[in-house]
C-alpha cells in the first residue's frame, strides 16, 4: 500500500484553476484573477465515498467537483431525510453538510443521535457565525466560506482518519497523503493548533502550530522559519499529528 501510494503521489498532474473557480459558488476570489494550484490527492484507504448535503444550492457543485475530481464516489442531495438514510447505509465514510439553513444544522445533530451513524465524520461548511452552533450540534470539522476545495478535502481526510483512528487526540499515518503546505494551509482555515512530528530515515522534525498559525518549527539544528522551509521539501516521511 505504501509503494501504490507513493507512485501515486509521483505521477499526480497539477491543475491551474482560473479566477474563483477553486472556492465555492457564489465567492469572489478577492475580485481578482490569481490562480489557486490544485493537485489530484493520492487516495487514501479511510474516505472511498461521501454524502455531500446542500439543501441551499450554494455550494453543492463546487463540492462535488472537487471531491470526484478527487477520485471519491459522491451521494449528493439537497433533501435532509435523503442525506439521512443515505448515511445510515454505511457505504459513505463521511458527510459534508453546507449548513445554511436550521433544518441542515438539525441533520447534523440527527446523524449524531442515530447510532448508525453516531460516529460517522461530519463536515459542515458554510458563514463563519455558524461555526459555533455546527460545532455544537456534533459537526467534527467546520469551514467557513469562502474556502479552498483543497482545504476542504484536507480537513475532511483529517476528520475521517481521526474517527476512523479511533483517537479524537490526532493522526498517525504518511506525510505524503496529504502534503505539509496544505496541512498547514488547511489548519490555518480551521483555525486549529497541533503539533506535527515528522521522521524520515533516521532525520526527525517537528512544527507547531497555534490557533492556525505556525509558531515553531525544528530539523536537526535549525529551528524557525529555516526548519519549516526545509521540512516543505520532505515529500515523504512518516506523520503524527496531535491536537
Amino acid at each position: 500500500d505504501l509503494i501504490r501510494r507513493r507512485a501515486a503521489e509521483r505521477q499526480q498532474r497539477e491543475i491551474e484553476l482560473e479566477g474563483g473557480a477553486g472556492l465555492l459558488p457564489g465567492q469572489d476570489f478577492q475580485g481578482n484573477h490569481q490562480r489557486e494550484l490544485v493537485y489530484t490527492l493520492p487516495r487514501v484507504a479511510h474516505l472511498e465515498s461521501l454524502v455531500v448535503l446542500d439543501a441551499a444550492g450554494k455550494s453543492g457543485a463546487a463540492l462535488c467537483f472537487g471531491f470526484e475530481r478527487a477520485g471519491y464516489k459522491v451521494y449528493a442531495t439537497r433533501d435532509g431525510e435523503d442525506a439521512l438514510a443515505m448515511a445510515q447505509t454505511r457505504v459513505p465514510q463521511l458527510v459534508v453538510v453546507a449548513v445554511d439553513s436550521g433544518e441542515a444544522l438539525s441533520l447534523v445533530g440527527r446523524l449524531r443521535e442515530e447510532a448508525p451513524t453516531r460516529e460517522l465524520p461530519v463536515v459542515a461548511i458554510g458563514d463563519r457565525s455558524r461555526r459555533e452552533e455546527s460545532l455544537r450540534a456534533g459537526a467534527d470539522e467546520f469551514i467557513a466560506r469562502p474556502a479552498f476545495i483543497r482545504d476542504v478535502l484536507t480537513l475532511s481526510r483529517l476528520a475521517v482518519a481521526v474517527r476512523q483512528d479511533g483517537d479524537d487526540g490526532g493522526v498517525v499515518g504518511l506525510l505524503e497523503d496529504y502534503g505539509l503546505y496544505f496541512l498547514v494551509r488547511a489548519l490555518a482555515v480551521a483555525g486549529r493548533s497541533c503539533v506535527m512530528e515528522l521522521e524520515r530515515g533516521r532525520r526527525l522534525g517537528e512544527v507547531q502550530v497555534a490557533k492556525g498559525a505556525v509558531v515553531a518549527a525544528r530539523v536537526g539544528r535549525m529551528t524557525g522559519i529555516a526548519a519549516f522551509h526545509h521540512l516543505l521539501l520532505w515529500g515523504e516521511a512518516s506523520l503524527s499529528l496531535r491536537f
